[in-house]
Parts: C-alpha cells; structure tokens; sequence
C-alpha cells in the first residue's frame, strides 16, 4: 500500500540522515575539513564520472552546499578506513 511505502521511505530517510550526522559529527571531532583541492578534485572526479562538461550545471544541480558535504563525508570515511 502507499501508507507503507511512505513508512519505508520515512524509515531510509531518518536512517540516512542520522548516518550523515555521525560521519559530520566525526568530521568534528577529529578536525577533519574539506580543503579547497579537495573539492576541486572531487567536483573533477565526480563530473567525469557523471559525463558533465559544466561545472555550474553539475554544482547547479547537486548544490554546492550538499556536494561539499558529500565529499566531506567521503573523506571522513576514507579517514575511518585508514585507521582500521
């Protein structure tokens, strides 16, 4: 039913945004940020992977804001990894 759908869909939701809060909330703690080369090769690798040529469609589309984020937490994790 669409009362169960939504349920499941509020569920991944929740679960989503709580797990992004803790690699941030890790971030923090360990003095982890985003640096200037680190976005710019990111947004490179990102475009290329997605066949983008303009960088202000790509940023356009994603947000600024959301996609430094996303990397962010893409170095978090890789910081995660290299410490297990």
């Amino acid at each position: 039913s669409m009362e169960a759908f939504d349920e499941i869909m509020e569920t991944n939701a929740r679960n989503l945004v709580s797990k992004e809060m803790v690699f941030l909330i890790i971030a923090e703690k360990e003095g982890i940020k985003l640096t200037e080369e680190d976005f710019e090769a990111g947004l490179e690798k990102h475009m290329k992977e997605n066949n983008q040529v303009s960088r202000d469609l790509f940023l356009e589309k994603i947000g600024e804001d959301k996609f430094r984020g996303i990397l962010l937490i893409d170095k978090t994790i890789d910081y995660m990894i290299s410490k297990f």
